[in-house]
């Protein structure tokens, strides 16, 4: 159970993780993760996210964007930044590096009993890339350090949905689902979910 506690404003930090805009390799089923050779563009639906995303931005009174260092996600971080919000690239923000399978069919990539094993246990990586705890312990160092050492109270990382699905699921020990958004709050050294958007369906958590 989340408690809301009376705090300094200046201790609170809100953290908004927003997904790229859909892309053509989305719609063909192609696994991207940390593939950066192939080219991408958005689809129609994938511009429809970012103008909505540039909305959020605005509504949430974003201090500063951080991005991945992906041309999808740094086009949307781009796109969607109207009010030339300070606009930062970063490694750490990458999706999961899904090593060997990546450019490969999104089903081949399920179906692999490598992976399979590799979604059971966290621990283990997948060949040729990460485990998922090292892909949750990258972001939440990245969440964790930003928070501490910057003096930005609304931080909007655009990322990518395996990075917000499996940050979620850790963070409130569910199973893992695509995600397109969270907000998380950071307050003295901890991370606690308060929002997070599916692909269909909305579901929120509130203190």
């Amino acid at each position: 159970m989340l408690v809301k506690i009376k705090m300094k404003k200046d201790k609170l930090k809100f953290i908004y993780l927003y997904r790229h805009g859909e892309t053509n390799l989305n719609v063909e089923g192609i696994t991207m993760g940390q593939l950066s050779t192939l080219h991408t563009v958005f689809t129609d639906n994938g511009y429809k996210q970012i103008e909505s995303l540039k909305e959020k931005i605005k509504e949430n009174k974003i201090d500063v964007i951080y991005s991945s260092d992906y041309e999808r996600t740094i086009n949307t971080a781009k796109l969607s930044n109207d009010n030339n919000i300070p606009l930062f690239i970063t490694k750490k923000l990458r999706g999961l590096n899904m090593g060997k399978f990546q450019g490969l069919p999104m089903e081949e990539f399920l179906n692999s009993p490598q992976i399979q094993k590799s979604f059971k246990d966290y621990s283990v990586p997948i060949p040729g890339g990460e485990s998922i705890n090292n892909l949750n312990d990258r972001i939440i160092d990245f969440i964790i350090d930003i928070s501490n050492n910057t003096n930005y109270n609304n931080i909007a990382l655009i990322t990518h949905s395996a990075v917000i699905g499996n940050l979620v699921s850790s963070l409130l020990g569910n199973s893992y689902c695509n995600l397109d958004e969270c907000i998380i709050e950071y307050f003295d050294g901890k991370l606690y979910v308060i929002s997070y958007n599916q692909y269909e369906n909305q579901k929120n958590l509130k203190k």
